[in-house]
């Protein structure tokens, strides 16, 4: 998936305190990954952000919501229930490799 990208997942309906913000950090042989503590975008850029519900996150990396197209509702471009910024290839091949048990 490439060294120095990074995934960022945002959960728009959590209280600050709960720090529901998460980065990715995709190396050669592994990933890292860390809460932010703070929701400001600026804080942490990355390749590719997902913004939403933390409900929709959870359903999103479990394959239950697509990253693209309809079902339950049009994905991206900010119009479905998560937003995607950035790199969505990026996004499409780390859930199809974190996700290789669901497929088992």
């Amino acid at each position: 998936m490439g060294r120095g990208h990074t995934l960022r997942f945002q959960a728009t309906d959590a209280a600050p305190e709960a720090a529901a913000d998460w980065l990715i950090a995709l190396g050669a042989d592994a990933l890292t990954w860390r809460r932010l503590p703070s929701p400001d975008a600026l804080a942490a850029p990355a390749t590719t952000t997902v913004h939403g519900a933390l409900s929709d996150l959870l359903l999103l990396v479990y394959g239950r919501i697509p990253t693209r197209g309809a079902a339950p509702a049009p994905v991206g471009a900010g119009t479905g229930p998560v937003e995607i910024r950035g790199d969505v290839r990026l996004l499409d091949a780390w859930l199809h490799a974190v996700s290789f048990w669901l497929r088992e």
